[in-house]
């Protein structure tokens, strides 16, 4: 492939991207003409058509025949099946997945700092929280993930949201085993990071929801190290 292919790949690519992470596409949503992104980037409709095949055999983007580009609503599902296939062989770990979702969270919660969203999901999480005092371990692998999906969903950031929902699938399919494993303190302990989490975001603490953020990890980490031993 020429070099100024890839570049006019990279531009298409980077483009879409962009409108996703700016919120001005959603899933589901059609994406601009062809002609249109010609004109934005000033690049062939022909390296346009190649770079949106590209996309489209990644699963990020669906072609209707007749009616044009579309944000694949299966976004989502290709990113879970490109992380599984890694983990298959070896390119990336569980350990390494679960640095990635620290490191995310605690760009979430600075996301709804600087965005000042707590508002919206505040009564969704404290019920959240009030289901977990209440809980069994059986039931806190769902509480967890609806905990983080929702700080998620604070941010109003679709390609966040994706990218996420993404991981936190894959996530779900080894990380159940090892929170139902866990012992009172262990739970006692998970409980009280999302309770943290939560009171830091409220109270516009920031170190309180990076050291929160830290604790919950901190245990996952060593369940996860504990299981496979």
């Amino acid at each position: 492939m020429q070099e100024t292919n890839k570049q006019e790949y990279k531009k298409v690519i980077e483009y879409i991207c962009g409108l996703l992470q700016e919120n001005t596409l959603k899933v589901g949503d059609r994406l601009p003409a062809e002609r249109v992104i010609a004109q934005k980037l000033s690049i062939s409709r022909n390296s346009i058509r190649e770079a949106l095949s590209m996309l489209n055999g990644m699963g990020i983007v669906e072609r209707r025949q007749g009616s044009g580009n579309y944000v694949s609503k299966n976004s989502v599902g290709a990113i879970q099946d490109m992380i599984r296939i890694m983990l298959t062989i070896d390119s990336t770990t569980k350990e390494e997945i679960c640095s990635f979702r620290r490191y995310m969270d605690k760009m979430v919660c600075m996301a709804v700092f600087d965005k000042g969203t707590q508002e919206k999901w505040r009564v969704t999480m404290q019920l959240i929280l009030e289901k977990m005092e209440i809980a069994g371990n059986d039931e806190i692998a769902l509480l967890d993930e609806d905990f983080h999906k929702n700080l998620m969903l604070a941010t109003d950031n679709s390609f966040w949201i994706t990218i996420m929902d993404a991981v936190i699938g894959v996530y779900r399919e080894w990380i159940n085993k090892v929170l139902e494993k866990s012992d009172a303190e262990d739970y006692k302990k998970l409980l009280k990071s999302h309770s943290l989490i939560f009171s830091g975001l409220v109270e516009n603490k920031r170190d309180l929801c990076m050291y929160a953020i830290d604790m919950h990890y901190d245990i996952i980490d060593r369940l996860l190290k504990n299981d496979s031993q």
